[in-house]
């Protein structure tokens, strides 16, 4: 919403025509009411007993040109690594949508330099880095994710909501180093396909006993 509003009042300062910033606003528009319906989804099914694994690259391919639109805007880079190998996680994948955005938003809004994601296997989990070249956090990590508004600092309710996003799938958000500033997301890992069971060598489904079958 910040970013519509800052969109529509340098196009009016600019005295230019207003017909491009419109076209993206309606797009910004699009991408907020996407949010408020998957945020909706979300609270009225918060178990993630059922949740299904989640491709991070197609999810990351869905999100990345929105953010190098915006990045490119301030002469930023966006930099995507997922390291090979990397489990999917076992996730909601609006929850993890609405995450790494909050995530972006905030290394976009108060970060400087390339911004950095980077998707790796943890310890019993799913790691996703997200990292800018800024100065670093002064805030305690108490501060940084405190549920309320901080106009002098610029945070709202976004990184306290990511965070409550991530545990209600099971997992973790945290500040994991200040300089340069680098927020950690560990989901538990999808776990693998259990082997379907097979008849013996050379038996058939009609050789077994009747209550095996």
């Amino acid at each position: 919403l910040a970013g519509l509003r800052l969109r529509l009042e340098a196009a009016l300062e600019s005295n230019q025509d207003l017909e491009p910033a419109v076209a993206a606003s309606l797009v910004d528009a699009d991408r907020l009411e996407s949010t408020i319906d998957e945020l909706l989804a979300l609270a009225r099914d918060r178990r993630s007993d059922g949740a299904s694994p989640v491709d991070l690259r197609q999810l990351l391919d869905e999100m990345s040109p929105e953010w190098r639109g915006r990045l490119a805007l301030q002469n930023r880079d966006l930099d995507l690594n997922l390291e090979p190998g990397t489990p999917d996680p076992r996730a909601s994948a609006a929850a993890v949508r609405q995450i790494l955005a909050v995530l972006v938003d905030n290394a976009t809004t108060h970060g400087a330099g390339t911004v950095a994601v980077t998707v790796r296997e943890a310890t019993d989990a799913v790691a996703i880095d997200v990292s800018d070249a800024g100065p670093g956090v002064p805030e305690s990590d108490i501060d940084l994710f405190a549920r309320q508004a901080d106009e002098r600092s610029g945070h709202g309710i976004g990184l306290a909501l990511a965070r409550r996003l991530a545990e209600a799938e099971d997992g973790r958000l945290e500040l994991t180093r200040r300089m340069p500033p680098t927020f950690t997301l560990l989901l538990p890992p999808a776990l693998p396909a259990a082997p379907t069971l097979q008849p013996a060598t050379g038996t058939t489904p009609d050789d077994l006993p009747a209550r095996a079958r």
